[in-house]
Parts: structure tokens; C-alpha cells; sequence
């Protein structure tokens, strides 16, 4: 992934995983990193009604 700062852009590396829970729910984790190191981590529970 490329994020564009306002001079360049930087490149960081995305780890990315979807586990179905249920039936119902599905749970997706995204660890983002740069040289190695966790600079990010966005979890997201999605729920089917």
C-alpha cells in the first residue's frame, strides 16, 4: 500500500485475515508495518441480520 504524504509517498506492508465466526458474523484484522515494526492494527466485526 502506497499512502501519499504531502511530499513522495510511503510504502508499508499490509497483513491481512477474515475468519467467519458463525453463521452470522465474520471478523477481519489488519496488521500494517513498516521495516518490520506494527505501526497499525484495525479490527472490524461484521454482523449479517
Amino acid at each position: 500500500l502506497r499512502l501519499p504524504p504531502e511530499q513522495g509517498s510511503y510504502e508499508v506492508n499490509m497483513d491481512d485475515w477474515m475468519w467467519l465466526i458463525d453463521d452470522k458474523t465474520l471478523a477481519n484484522q489488519t496488521v500494517m508495518t513498516k521495516f518490520g515494526i506494527k505501526f497499525a492494527e484495525i479490527n472490524i466485526f461484521f454482523r449479517k441480520r
